[in-house]
């Protein structure tokens, strides 16, 4: 079995969790309601996964995970939130979540979640990793972001590096004049293959295939 903690301040949730994962390979150690909890739980339960809530009281799922990474944990996390703000999801970009998963709905694709980041792979929406990317230019051109604080302009102006699936046939750009650069055949569903991105600039981002 894989072992799973489950952070969440609500008891129906970790409880919602478990019954989730019942009959599959992954099995919750332990459930915690707060950052603190969460640490020392990590600590103690050593689990392979950590199912991680963005809103908790006291520390927060977004300082937990900075924390972890501060201290050269990688294990993998998975956030389970109701919903992310522009704020949260460059930070945890930059601290490098695995996964995102929607509160609403998560009963039918958690466990595909987990075997894909427990395999090393990353669970995050299209749509939630261009947003990320549109922030992130954002941030240098006086965009939405300009009303960051001192720490969370220095966030986001670190290199975001994310891995995108690309269609081996689908030609369009991932962001303005960014373009996908496929080399060799497409790997997984539907001839997929993870491009890395690394913004480099306003202006002037870099693309290249993954290894």
């Amino acid at each position: 079995m894989i072992p799973v903690l489950v952070a969440d301040d609500h008891g129906f949730i970790r409880a919602g969790v478990e019954a989730v994962l019942r009959g599959s390979r992954f099995q919750v150690v332990a459930g915690t309601a707060s950052g603190e909890e969460t640490l020392a739980a990590i600590s103690t339960h050593d689990p392979s996964i950590v199912l991680l809530d963005i809103n908790m009281p006291g520390m927060n799922g977004v300082q937990a995970l900075e924390a972890l990474r501060s201290k050269g944990d990688k294990r993998a996390v998975v956030l389970l939130t109701a919903g992310i703000n522009d704020r949260q999801l460059l930070a945890v970009m930059r601290a490098g979540v695995e996964g995102i998963v929607y509160k609403d709905g998560a009963e039918g694709g958690l466990v595909e979640v987990l075997e894909k980041v427990h395999a090393g792979g990353k669970a995050i929406d299209s749509a939630l990793l261009q947003r990320a990317l549109d922030l992130s230019l954002s941030v240098e051109t006086g965009g939405p972001l300009e009303r960051l604080n001192q720490r969370e302009r220095r966030i986001a102006r670190e290199p975001l590096r994310v891995s995108v699936p690309v269609r081996a046939d689908d030609r369009k750009g991932l962001h303005g004049g960014v373009q996908a650069a496929r080399h060799g055949p497409g790997r997984g569903l539907g001839g997929e293959q993870p491009v890395r991105i690394e913004l480099q600039g306003p202006c002037h981002p870099a693309v290249s295939s993954s290894s």
